[in-house]
C-alpha cells in the first residue's frame, strides 16, 4: 500500500464517523471509535480491523497513541460494553487534515475529495447500513446527517462518477451544522454499489454486502412475495 491508497482509506473514514478533533492543547488528532457491545469476538475482530487502519495511517505520518488500538470498557446495568478505539498523536499531517475537513470547527466534505471504490468501502464500513426489504429490495444507507445540503450535492456527483445513483431521506437536524440528510442508494444501483465495494470490504463488516437477487430468493423462501 502506498500513500495514495492510504489517503483513500483516511478519506473514506472521515466521510464516516472518524474525526480529527482538538485535544485540550487545541492540537488536532485522528480518532475513530467503534461499538462492539458485549461481544468479545466482535471486539477482537474490530481491533484487528483498526490495526489495519493504523498501518495505513502510518504511511501518512500519523502515529497512534500508546497501546492503540485498544478497547475501552464501560459498564451499565451490570454488563460491560466494548468500544474499540484508534487515536493518534498530533502530527503535521493531522494539522493539515484538520484544516481540510473542518471549516470554522464544523466538519465538511472537502472540495478536493475523490470517492474511489476503496474510500467508498471504508465509508460504508464506518457509517453505512443495509437491510432486506420486500421483494428484491435492499435498503442501503450512508449516514450523512451531520453534513450540509451542499456537501450532499457534492457527494451525489462523486458517487455518480462511480455509476451509483442515490436518493435522500430527511431525518431532521442531528447537530447545529448538519441538515439531517441521509443518503440512500437507489434500487437500480444496489448491485453496482455492492460490486464496487466488495473487493475492499473486511471483517467484521462483510455482512453489510447484500444483493437484490439474494434478497428476492430470501423473501421467496419466507413467503414475502
Amino acid at each position: 500500500m502506498g500513500k495514495d491508497t492510504a489517503i483513500q482509506v483516511l478519506d473514506g473514514l472521515m466521510l464516516g464517523d472518524a474525526s480529527i478533533g482538538l485535544s485540550r492543547g487545541r492540537s488536532p488528532h485522528f480518532c475513530i471509535t467503534l461499538s462492539a457491545g458485549a461481544d468479545r469476538d466482535l471486539r477482537d475482530a474490530m481491533l484487528s480491523y483498526l490495526r489495519g487502519i493504523k498501518d495505513s495511517l502510518g504511511l501518512l505520518g500519523i502515529e497512534p497513541c500508546s497501546g492503540h488500538p485498544k478497547a475501552y470498557v464501560s459498564f451499565s446495568k451490570g454488563r460491560h460494553y466494548y468500544a474499540p478505539t484508534l487515536r493518534s498523536h498530533v502530527s503535521d499531517f493531522t494539522v493539515e487534515q484538520r484544516c481540510r475537513w473542518y471549516a470554522n470547527g464544523v466538519k465538511i466534505v472537502p472540495q478536493d475529495v475523490i470517492v474511489t471504490p476503496l474510500s467508498l468501502a471504508y465509508w460504508y464500513m464506518c457509517d453505512g447500513s443495509s437491510s432486506y426489504g420486500a421483494g428484491s429490495c435492499v435498503n442501503t444507507r450512508l449516514s450523512t446527517k451531520a453534513f450540509s445540503t451542499s456537501d450532499i450535492k457534492l457527494l451525489k456527483g462523486l458517487l455518480g462518477n462511480l455509476g451509483i445513483r442515490i436518493g435522500y431521506e430527511l431525518h431532521g437536524k442531528c447537530t447545529s451544522a448538519g441538515d439531517g440528510i441521509v443518503i440512500t442508494v437507489k434500487q437500480d444501483s444496489i448491485d453496482r454499489f455492492m460490486s464496487v465495494i466488495k473487493p475492499h470490504m473486511q471483517e467484521p463488516y462483510l455482512y453489510k454486502i447484500k444483493y437484490r437477487e439474494k434478497a428476492c430468493m430470501r423473501n421467496t423462501r419466507v413467503g414475502l412475495n
